[in-house]
């Protein structure tokens, strides 16, 4: 039990420290892409920023669920949705985020990809659907069962992507 308890206790602040340091790494990089006089290196410094605060938002969420074994879908997508809101989108942005869906679980290395893939479409929500700072709009991420099959998607309301000139309906 004394062995137990100590991995454990182990576990827990080694991942505390990697959280710590991916914190530091992101801040690094903000103060780096701040300081850079080239646009396209400060827009490259600025997505790896993002990056780096995705995969912290994901070892976070998943160091708080590692306690149960199993992971519950939606409120893992909450958390994470909610982690995500709150470093990538400022106050003054009119972004939402929700999560729709019931049921599911999974294990840590599902919740990881799931997780990842998530954080990658919001990401490119954010950038992309509402690239003005002044955009109002929401980004709705959605997962549903039927039976033994999942389906997991990320939608906004944002302007679409331009194909042969046009702008696409969301």
């Amino acid at each position: 039990d004394d062995l137990l308890r100590q991995k454990e206790l182990l576990l827990e602040e080694i991942q505390h420290r990697i959280g710590n340091s991916l914190q530091i790494i992101a801040g690094i990089i903000l103060m780096k892409a701040n300081a850079e006089c080239s646009e396209e290196t400060r827009t490259i410094l600025h997505d790896t920023h993002d990056r780096v605060i995705s995969i912290t938002a994901v070892q976070q969420q998943l160091n708080a669920s590692l306690t149960t074994g199993s992971i519950g879908v939606v409120p893992y997508l909450t958390r994470l949705s909610d982690a995500l809101a709150d470093s990538m989108i400022n106050k003054a942005r009119q972004i939402t985020m929700k999560v729709v869906g019931e049921g599911g679980i999974m294990n840590s290395r599902q919740a990881e990809s799931i997780g990842l893939i998530t954080t990658e479409l919001v990401m490119n929500a954010v950038k992309h659907a509402f690239p003005s700072e002044n955009m109002k709009g929401s980004i709705i991420i959605t997962y549903e069962i039927d039976g033994t099959d999942w389906k997991l998607s990320v939608a906004d309301n944002g302007i679409g992507s331009k194909q042969d000139g046009d702008v696409a309906q969301s």
